[in-house]
């Protein structure tokens, strides 16, 4: 089940990311308490968050596909003639 946190919520977290990019356990719980979260969604949002921050520095995109995903997903065009007797036709 999907969490939607209000914008209140991801305020906080935001914050308590900026100072830690990994709270502990009990850290985690007391801001769910304090929250009105489960612990693990806190736990799940650092998660994502922290891959988030990785894919942002690394330049890369989820909706942008890199040219290796390009050449790979384009059909391969073969030349008639390297088939010329073999029973291809």
């Amino acid at each position: 089940m999907r969490t939607v946190f209000t914008d209140s919520q991801t305020k906080q977290l935001d914050q308590l990311f900026e100072q830690t990019n990994y709270p502990g356990v009990e850290g985690r719980a007391e801001l769910a308490r304090n929250m009105g979260l489960t612990e693990e969604s806190v736990r799940v949002w650092f998660k994502n968050r922290r891959a988030r921050r990785k894919r942002q520095k690394s330049g890369t995109k989820a909706e942008s596909p890199d040219l290796a995903t390009l050449k790979r997903d384009q059909p391969t065009v073969y030349d008639k003639r390297s088939f010329q007797g073999n029973s291809f036709s």
